[in-house]
């Protein structure tokens, strides 16, 4: 017996502590409906690939949901330059527009020059922002969301022992990893609350902290990497101040925080 839709959902916060913005479930339907008919009147084949900049950000999770609301195919592309260059990081955005054949790549204002950069060469059906696709016209015919045996996303790998592959996530193997997560890993109940500053580009956080509340309709309190880094202990402070019940983290984030500690 899960809370309704609307009652529960994504709370994003700022370095400070700060609620920056909500989006619950019941208005995250909406507005995906919303951007998957502007994405569908595109005129793209059913399965089109749509590469997405996996920020943490409300507008990359509405998107995502929009693809799936009109039968196209997400990929999750890396959010912001890794240790590096700003040539090494469009390099990577190339390789990944090349290798998913994205006919749509859309990021956040402040990251789509390096999106617009790595595009150049790559053909494009569109490229720009989500105020952008807003700014569309809407398709009104009838759609038809992603079936069970179609595919749900594309993630790549991290690339951190071998260049990133691309893996095709289908709609029955999701459904059958979080069931195996919320029913027998977790046994989540609408009393948990999750808490997390996982990116989600990669699955830790992607299906931990974006897929997985949103199924088991708990709600999430959403703090970006960078900010983590810069305030690692922020990261306890949510979860203190929200009585966060699950949230998980590579070893790197709690030896981060272990540092930051004082002894008093």
């Amino acid at each position: 017996d899960h809370p309704p839709a609307g009652d529960t959902g994504y709370n994003f916060y700022d370095r400070k502590g700060g609620l920056r913005a909500v989006l619950g479930y019941r208005a995250l339907r909406e507005d995906a409906e919303d951007l998957g008919r502007r994405l569908a009147a595109l005129g793209l084949p059913r399965g089109a690939h749509i590469a997405l900049m996996a920020d943490t950000e409300p507008d990359f999770v509405r998107l995502f949901f929009a693809c799936q609301r009109v039968g196209l195919v997400p990929v999750t592309l890396p959010a912001s330059p890794h240790v590096g260059s700003h040539d090494t990081y469009v390099a990577q955005l190339r390789r990944l527009l090349e290798h998913s054949r994205a006919d749509v790549a859309i990021a956040p204002g402040e990251s789509l020059p390096f999106l617009q950069e790595a595009a150049r060469g790559v053909s494009l059906r569109f490229i720009g922002t989500p105020a952008d696709l807003r700014a569309r016209p809407r398709y009104e015919a009838v759609v038809r969301p992603l079936g069970h045996d179609e595919v749900a996303y594309i993630q790549f790998t991290s690339g951190t022992t071998r260049v990133g592959r691309g893996v095709v996530v289908t709609q029955a193997a999701l459904m059958a990893n979080l069931q195996g997560i919320l029913g027998h890993g977790l046994a989540i109940g609408p009393e948990d609350r999750a808490v997390s500053w996982l990116p989600a580009y990669h699955d830790m956080g992607f299906v931990g902290f974006v897929l997985a509340p949103l199924a088991s309709q708990v709600s999430v309190d959403c703090l970006s990497p960078a900010d983590f880094v810069k305030r690692p202990l922020l990261w306890h402070t949510l979860i203190s101040r929200g009585r966060g019940t699950i949230s998980f983290s590579p070893s790197f984030g709690y030896e981060l925080c272990a540092r930051r500690l004082r002894a008093e």
